[in-house]
C-alpha cells in the first residue's frame, strides 16, 4: 500500500492557518475534478480539523468554536461539515466514499474511532500546537493513504497535507516524525514523508517494504569546487592572510604603559591561610582547635632578610614569561611597579615579598592587559580605509574546500534529510537545538545553492575570519545560487549582545563590506532566522 508524503505548512494564528488548509483543500478538489474527467476516478479530498478538548480554566479552540469558524468565516455549507468526538456521531451510519455524501470537513479533538476509513482524507489541520507524538500518531495516518493505492496523473493528489499550529516548523516537523516512527516507519523514512509545503523539489511517494532511492551525490562527491573569498592584507603588490601575525608583531614599549596596580588588582589585605593547633588533652585524647584565619600580619613574623625591591622587581621580571618584550623594557617597568605600591599605596615590602606570587600573577595580568590593547589597536588601524596595508575581499583569493575531506568529529543522526549540503554527511550537528533549526533553515532557502557545517579549529580544511583575539569559525558557509556567498553564525539569544559576540559581527560585517556585495554576513538573534531571509533577498 503507497503511503502518500506529508507536506506540512506552519503558523501560529489558527485562522490564517485554517484559511490556508481551506484553500489547499479546495485547490486538491479542482486537481480531483481533473483526474475524473481524465481517468474516470472519483475522489473528494477531505479535511480532518483537530481542535482542542474542552476546559474548565480556560478556552480553548473546541468543535464549536472550529464550526462556527468554518460556517460564519468561510461561508462552508453545513452538509459539508461533520463532528465526530466522543459525544458527536455524526459520521455513524454515513458513507463518508459515497459520490452523493456532502462532506469535505471532519472536526475531531483526539483519534478517530477504530474502523472509520475514508480515503479521500488528504488534508490534516491542527489548530492546536501539537506537542505529543503519541497525538499525532493517533491522527496521523488518516490523511496518508493514497486513494486505491495508484499514484494518480495530477502531482498534487500524490501528497497528504498538513497543518499545524505552531511557531517553529522545525519542532511540529520533529512531532510529526516522532508519530511516523511510532506508526512503525524507520527513522529515514519518517523523515523523508515530511516536507515543507513551500518546497520546490519534487516529492516521490514512499512505498511500505521498499527501500527508499539512493539519494542524489552531494556536491562535492559530483565535483563542484567550494571557494569563498578570504580577507587578505594588501602590501603594495602582495597578498597576505589577514591573521593574527599582521598585528601581532606589532613593535610597542611597556616601559612607557602605565605600572599602577589598583587595589583591586591586588588587594592590600590578604588571607593567607588558616591555623589550628592539635594536641594531646588531659584524658589523653588527641584534640584539634580551629583558630581561624592566618591574616597578613602574622605572616610577617620571620621576613627574609635578603630581598628588597630591587631583587623583588628582577624576580619578577625572570618569573613572569614575555618572550615578546625585551629585558629593557620589561625590567623597568616592573621597577615602577613595585615602587608604586610602596610609596603610593603604602605597602610595606616585608607585604610584597611575602605574598611575590600573587603579586607575579597581578603583574602578569598588568604586561597582558597592555599587550592586548596594543594588538586591539593595532587590528583596528588595519580595518582603517586610509591604512597603508588596507584589507581587502577578492574573488582572486579564496578559501577552497577540500571535496575529499570533511574533518567532523561527530555525524549528524537526525531525522531531518538534509538536501543541499556540499559533503554527503554533516558533522558536528546535533538534531536538535538552535543550530539544528539555523541548518534546516538555510536548507530550505530556495536562495541556497548548497551549505556546509563549518568545524571548528581546522584552520586548513575550514573557512575562518580573524578576529583581535582568535580564528573565528562561523557555523555555516553558503553559496547562493546567484554566485553570492552567505555566511551564518547561530548565536543565543543569552550570548548574542556579549563581547565575544560583538566582536565576530565586527569581523563579519568587515568581510561583508568590503567584498563589493559579493559576500553577505548574518548572525540571528536566538530562532530569528527572518534575518537570513532577509539578507539574501
Amino acid at each position: 500500500m503507497i503511503k502518500m508524503p506529508i507536506l506540512l505548512e506552519t503558523m501560529p494564528d489558527w485562522k490564517q492557518l485554517l484559511a490556508a488548509a481551506i484553500a489547499q483543500r479546495n485547490t486538491l478538489e479542482e486537481e480531483a475534478e481533473k483526474e475524473q474527467q481524465e481517468t474516470g476516478e472519483y475522489i473528494r479530498p477531505v479535511m480532518l480539523i483537530q481542535a482542542q478538548p474542552r476546559r474548565k480554566d480556560k478556552e480553548t479552540l473546541t468543535v464549536e468554536v472550529v464550526e462556527k469558524c468554518l460556517l460564519e468565516e468561510h461561508r462552508i455549507p453545513k452538509e459539508q461539515i461533520a463532528r465526530a468526538t466522543g459525544t458527536d456521531k455524526e459520521l455513524d451510519d454515513v458513507d463518508i466514499n459515497d459520490p452523493k455524501c456532502q462532506i469535505r470537513y471532519v472536526i475531531t479533538v483526539q483519534a478517530l474511532r477504530e474502523g472509520w476509513d475514508c480515503p479521500f482524507a488528504y488534508v490534516l489541520c491542527s489548530v492546536a500546537e501539537m506537542r505529543s507524538s503519541t497525538a499525532v500518531e493517533q491522527i496521523l495516518g488518516r490523511v496518508m493513504r493514497l486513494p486505491k493505492a495508484q499514484r494518480k496523473k495530477h502531482e498534487a493528489l500524490n501528497s497528504a497535507y498538513a497543518f499545524v499550529a505552531s511557531r517553529n516548523f522545525y519542532d511540529a516537523a520533529s512531532t510529526l516524525a516522532d508519530g511516523l516512527v511510532q506508526n512503525g516507519f524507520q527513522k529515514q523514512a519518517a523523515a523523508e514523508l515530511i516536507r515543507p509545503i513551500d518546497e520546490e523539489q519534487p516529492v516521490l511517494p514512499i512505498f511500505e517494504g521498499l527501500t527508499p532511492p539512493d539519494p542524489e551525490p552531494a556536491p562535492a562527491e559530483q565535483g563542484e569546487t567550494f571557494q569563498v573569498p578570504k580577507l587578505m592584507v594588501q602590501q603594495n603588490q602582495t597578498f597576505l592572510d589577514f591573521e593574527a601575525s599582521r598585528f601581532l608583531e606589532t613593535v610597542w614599549q611597556l616601559s612607557e604603559c602605565d605600572a599602577e596596580l589598583t587595589e583591586e588588582e591586588f588587594p592590600s589585605e590578604f588571607d593567607t591561610g588558616e591555623r589550628g593547633e592539635i594536641g594531646i588533652s588531659a584524658e589523653g585524647r588527641v584534640e584539634m582547635q580551629y583558630l581561624g584565619v592566618l591574616h597578613q600580619q602574622m605572616s610577617l613574623l620571620a621576613p627574609d632578610k635578603n630581598w628588597d625591591a630591587a631583587r623583588l622587581a628582577d624576580w619578577l621580571d625572570r618569573t613572569i614569561l614575555h618572550l615578546d618584550i625585551l629585558r629593557r623594557e620589561s625590567l623597568p617597568f616592573l621597577q615602577r611597579l613595585v615602587k608604586y605600591l610602596i610609596e603610593e599605596r603604602g605597602m610595606p615590602i616585608e607585604v610584597l615579598i611575602r605574598n611575590k606570587y600573587a603579586l607575579k600573577d597581578a603583574a602578569e595580568a598588568k604586561i597582558e592587559s597592555h599587550r592586548q590593547n596594543v594588538h586591539l589597536g593595532a587590528y583596528h588601524s588595519l580595518l582603517l580605509p586610509e591604512c597603508a596595508t588596507p584589507v581587502i575581499v577578492s574573488p582572486d583569493h579564496c578559501f577552497s574546500f577540500d571535496p575529499l575531506r570533511y574533518p567532523y568529529n561527530t555525524r549528524y543522526e537526525g531525522l531531518y534529510q538534509f538536501q543541499k549540503h556540499y559533503y554527503p554527511h554533516v558533522g558536528d550537528l546535533k538534531d536538535r537545538g538552535e543550530e539544528f533549526q539555523c541548518a534546516q533553515f538555510i536548507d530550505r532557502l530556495p536562495q541556497v545553492k548548497y551549505w556546509i557545517r563549518n568545524i571548528e579549529r581546522q584552520p586548513a580544511l575550514s573557512f575562518w575570519l580573524q578576529t583581535s583575539t582568535d580564528k573565528f569559525y562561523p557555523d555555516f558557509v553558503c553559496l547562493l545560487t546567484d554566485g553570492r556567498y552567505l555566511v551564518v553564525e547561530s548565536k543565543g539569544m543569552h550570548l548574542w549582545s556579549n563581547d565575544d559576540s560583538r566582536e565576530k559581527r565586527e569581523s563579519g560585517d568587515l568581510w561583508e563590506a568590503r567584498s563589493n556585495g559579493k559576500c553577505l554576513f548574518v548572525m540571528p538573534n536566538g530562532t530569528d532566522f527572518e534575518v537570513i531571509r532577509a539578507k539574501v533577498s
